[in-house]
C-alpha cells in the first residue's frame, strides 16, 4: 500500500513541476484525479507482482 502511494505522489509531482515551469498551476480536481487513477494503476501491478512471487 505504501509503495501505491508513494508511487501516486510521485506522479502528481511531476506534474504539479510541469505545470509549474509553464507558469500555470494545477487544478485540486486534477490533482486528485490523477492521484486517484495512479493509485489505482499501480495498486493492479503490485498485486500482480505479489501474487507471482
Amino acid at each position: 500500500m505504501s509503495f501505491a502511494t508513494t508511487y501516486a505522489i510521485g506522479r502528481i509531482a511531476c506534474k504539479y513541476l510541469y505545470y509549474q515551469s509553464q507558469g500555470e498551476s494545477l487544478p485540486d480536481a486534477e490533482i486528485q484525479q490523477l492521484y486517484r487513477q495512479a493509485f489505482e494503476s499501480i495498486r493492479e501491478v503490485a498485486g500482480r507482482e505479489t501474487t507471482t512471487k
